[in-house]
C-alpha cells in the first residue's frame, strides 16, 4: 500500500466511531501496545483496528521485508531523555495526537513519560518527523532574529544615542594672551622670494615665471605617457602556443587524417600507427616526416622537437628518402 494511501487510510480509521467505549484494562496502557499506532491504533500484524476486530496477541511487530502479509508497515520512536528538545516536543506531540483510548481524563497518555520508545505506523512516523523539522526550522528563525535585534541592530542604535558627539560652544572663546604668540607677531617679516619651482602669483614677477615654465616645458617634453594610459593598461600574462593537432599527408597533398590530438609525449612515430600500412620501404629507402624543409626525428616528442610553433596545427608530410650506405671496406 502506497504511503500517501496509508497515511490516508489511518486518518480514516482514526475518526472512526468507537464501536465499544468499555476498553479492557490491557488496552488502556501504552506500555503494552507494541503492536499498534498509538495515533490510529491500527494493528500492524493484522492492519485491523486494535481493542476493536483485532485479536492479534501483543508480540513485537515485524517491519520492512520482514512484514507478514496483509501487515503494516511500523516505526519504533525513540524517547531520549538526554536530548531534551526531542523528548519534550515527542512527548508534547504525542499527548496532542494519540488516541483517546491511551488517554487518561487529563487527556495525557496513560505511562507514556516512563517508556523509551513508542510503536508508530510509517504513515505518522514520518507526520512526526515532519512536524519535528517545523519545530527545529521555526526555532532556529527565531533565534536568528533575536540575536540581531538583541545583539546587533539594538546595540548599535543604543551606541548612537549614549555617544552622540558634543558640540563645542564658540560663544566662550576669548582672544589668546599667551606671550610666545606676541613674540612670533613681533619677529621680522621675512621676506619670501620667487623660483622656477613654486612662483608667486601674486608678485611682480608673475608673468616672467610662467614664460619661463613655458620654455622648459617645450624644450623638454615629458618621456612618459599620460597617468590615465599606466592605469588603463592591464597586464596579461604571456602563455606560450604549443602544437594541439597535426595532419599527415602524402607528398602528393594526400590526406592520410586531419586533426588528430596529441600530447605532449606524442612522438612523430606514434603519428604511423595511425596509417595501416602494408609491406616496407624498398632498399635503400627509408621512412620521413617533415615540413617540406626539414625531417624530424621519428621517436622524439612532437612538442619538445617544435617548442616555437607559430600555429597550434601543425601540417607535416610522409614520404621515402634514400638511406645513406657506407662500405667500410673501401671508406
Amino acid at each position: 500500500m502506497p504511503e500517501n494511501n496509508l497515511f490516508q487510510f489511518a486518518q480514516v480509521i482514526a475518526e472512526l466511531p468507537m464501536q465499544n467505549t468499555n476498553y479492557n484494562s490491557r488496552y488502556l496502557h501504552i506500555r503494552k501496545l507494541t503492536n499498534a499506532c498509538v495515533v490510529c491504533s491500527i494493528c500492524f500484524t493484522c492492519s485491523k483496528y486494535y481493542g476493536v476486530d483485532c485479536a492479534c496477541q501483543e508480540v513485537q511487530p515485524r517491519r520492512g521485508k520482514n512484514l507478514p502479509p496483509g501487515g503494516l508497515d511500523s516505526r519504533a520512536k525513540k524517547l531520549h531523555r538526554e536530548d531534551v528538545d526531542d523528548f519534550e516536543f515527542s512527548i508534547k506531540w504525542i499527548n496532542e495526537n494519540a488516541h483517546n483510548m491511551y488517554k487518561d481524563d487529563h487527556n495525557t497518555v496513560i505511562g507514556l513519560r516512563e517508556l523509551v520508545e513508542v510503536s508508530l505506523c510509517k504513515a505518522h512516523s514520518s507526520t512526526l518527523y515532519r512536524a519535528k523539522k517545523r519545530h527545529e526550522r521555526l526555532n532556529s528563525e527565531s533565534m536568528c532574529q533575536s540575536v540581531l535585534v538583541s545583539g546587533g541592530l539594538a546595540a548599535r542604535v543604543r551606541d548612537m544615542s549614549f555617544n552622540q558627539p558634543q558640540v563645542p560652544d564658540f560663544t566662550q572663546i576669548t582672544h589668546s594672551t599667551s606671550s610666545k604668540r606676541k613674540r612670533v607677531i613681533k619677529s621680522p617679516k621675512i621676506e619670501a622670494r620667487p623660483s622656477v619651482s613654486t612662483p608667486l602669483y601674486g608678485s611682480r614677477n608673475n608673468q616672467f615665471m610662467q614664460q619661463i615654465q613655458q620654455q622648459i616645458t617645450d624644450n623638454f617634453p615629458s618621456q612618459l605617457p599620460p597617468l590615465q594610459e599606466h592605469t588603463s593598461r592591464k597586464l596579461i600574462p604571456h602563455i606560450p602556443m604549443v602544437i594541439e593537432t597535426v595532419s599527415l599527408k602524402s607528398t602528393s597533398s594526400i590526406y592520410y587524417f586531419r586533426n588528430l590530438a596529441i600530447t605532449d609525449l606524442f612522438t612523430f612515430r606514434d603519428l604511423l600507427a595511425e596509417i595501416d600500412m602494408t609491406g616496407s620501404p624498398p632498399q635503400g629507402k627509408r621512412i620521413v616526416i617533415s615540413d617540406q624543409e626539414k625531417f624530424y626525428p621519428l621517436d622524439q616528442p612532437i612538442r619538445s622537437v617544435i617548442k616555437r610553433p607559430n600555429s597550434t596545427h601543425l601540417e607535416l608530410c610522409l614520404g621515402l628518402t634514400d638511406k645513406p650506405s657506407i662500405n667500410w671496406d673501401t671508406y
